[in-house]
């Protein structure tokens, strides 16, 4: 017999209310999202060498205006991956629930349920946008730095890059159309580059959002720190609990505006994502009652799940590798 999966907007109101804070997680720094009303979709890839091509545009009284393509551009066609996890909830933990004599003091187990699966799932898809954007394989070797022996802060002077001088002129050599305006680092590196004297001199300083004065200096709109721990160990092995994103620089474009024409600018990473007719988030939140299969009760099963494609553009990134000892 088949099952009637009701799907259920409302809890959708506690997705803030779960783990790691909404600010630890640095994806939705770098994503560009784009929503389409199907699981298939188009986008179109420039080269960016085409941008800058000088065409002969003079045209005579009698002569043939000359024809030129669209930049050099791929349609690309791409489909969306679904993520999902579901949590089933006896009905003796609801009638546990319901013992409790102040019904204040009772928990929600369908909203702790989302609250969990909810912070798997963007748990998960930080560790693989990390995973992916870290590689330093995957970036060609005009936008990749390795500071290996000379970090940031290594103990000798005389070995140790000067950050601001390092990444400003790292832009700078940048054309204009894929300069970096963004950059996301660790805490421990954002800390280093606080403390940094090329930042702020000799001893001191008593200075007001420290982070924000940096990405002043270095000419970028914002700084996002990644600041989301995973345990890597697996199930019944003791917790090995890391910060997700290395000792690594990640320096991008980011471009939200993609109608103006006066300054066309492309974007490091964009997320396609599929919002099914009349759903009111891209997450979706079902339940299903009446499940037989626990216990002698049944019980509830909680599902949520997401639709998105991440697609990335890495000549419009520059990744400093090794940045601390």
């Amino acid at each position: 017999m088949s099952q009637i999966h009701e799907q259920c907007p409302r809890l959708l109101s506690v997705v803030r209310e779960f783990g790691n804070c909404e600010s630890d997680y640095a994806q939705d720094c770098i994503l560009t999202r784009v929503g389409t009303c199907s699981p298939y979709f188009q986008w179109r890839k420039f080269s960016a060498g085409n941008a800058y091509k000088r065409y002969n545009d003079l045209s005579g009284c009698y002569g043939n205006v000359h024809e030129i393509r669209l930049s050099g551009s791929d349609l690309i066609s791409e489909r969306t991956k679904t993520y999902a996890l579901e949590m089933p909830i006896c009905q003796d933990e609801f009638d546990a629930q319901r013992c409790i004599e102040n019904p204040s003091n009772a928990l929600d187990l369908e909203a702790q349920a989302v609250r969990e699966i909810m912070n798997s799932l963007r748990l998960g898809k930080e560790f693989r946008i990390w995973s992916e954007v870290l590689e330093p394989a995957n970036y060609t070797a005009g936008n990749l730095t390795d500071l290996t022996g000379n970090e940031i802060d290594n103990a000798d002077p005389a070995l140790a890059a000067n950050p601001l001088t390092l990444i400003r002129n790292t832009i700078a050599d940048t054309c204009s159309a894929a300069r970096p305006n963004w950059a996301v680092m660790s805490r421990k590196t954002s800390e280093k580059l606080i403390q940094n004297k090329a930042f702020l001199g000799e001893g001191c300083c008593n200075v007001l959002n420290p982070i924000e004065t940096v990405a002043a200096l270095l000419g970028l709109t914002g700084i996002c720190i990644a600041d989301a721990k995973i345990d890597l160990a697996g199930l019944g092995l003791p917790e090995e609990v890391v910060d997700i994103f290395g000792d690594s620089i990640l320096l991008y474009r980011r471009n939200d505006d993609t109608t103006r024409t006066d300054c066309p600018r492309g974007t490091f990473a964009m997320e396609a994502t599929y919002t099914p007719s009349g759903a009111v988030s891209d997450f979706e939140v079902f339940r299903n009652d009446a499940n037989w299969d626990m216990g002698l009760r049944g019980g509830v099963r909680v599902k949520v799940g997401y639709s998105s494609k991440i697609v990335y553009q890495y000549d419009l990134a520059h990744l400093i590798t090794n940045v601390c000892v």
